[in-house]
């Protein structure tokens, strides 16, 4: 599902609800410690569990890279009606670095990459937290093939680092 399809209106997307979006997000990620710990887990049922939980936290990643271009997309459109505002209604002829100086005191503009810094944020802690699910998986497929070879049913009693 995309992450806009929550922001939607009848009247389009509703920008004051991205923030909570945001602390959506923010509160899916929390858990990937513990789901990451192999600590007192059974390999069996970690391995068995193993795809489910990195599909989750990929779907969130896949979220926020739509979300933080969204976002993107509307910082950037508010400093194009920004930049056509000053050239339409100033007496004088600003150059290229003053209408940028101008477009970066846009208090929209400033929601905007404020909002957009932030998803990024937790894109990058999603994309992150995916890599370290994918060590995870070698990890996993290293000890099951200890355990061919030994036999052995094993859970592991001491934090994987």
């Amino acid at each position: 599902m995309s992450s806009l399809r929550h922001l939607m209106t009848k009247d389009g997307l509703d920008v004051n609800m991205i923030p909570d979006r945001l602390e959506y997000y923010s509160n899916r990620l929390e858990d990937w410690k513990e789901d990451l710990s192999l600590k007192n887990k059974n390999i069996r049922d970690v391995c068995i569990d193993q795809h489910s939980i990195a599909a989750y936290y990929d779907e969130i990643k896949v979220e926020l890279s739509t979300f933080v271009a969204y976002l993107e997309l509307m910082r950037e459109k508010r400093a194009g009606e920004v930049n056509q505002m000053v050239k339409e209604n100033s007496k004088f002829d600003h150059s290229d670095r003053s209408i940028a100086l101008l477009i970066k005191k846009d208090e929209d503009y400033i929601f905007y990459e404020r909002l957009r810094m932030e998803a990024d944020e937790l894109y990058r802690r999603a994309y992150a937290i995916c890599n370290q699910f994918q060590q995870r998986s070698y990890t996993l497929t290293n000890i099951v093939k200890i355990m061919e070879s030994e036999l052995q049913d094993v859970t592991l009693t001491k934090e994987h680092e």
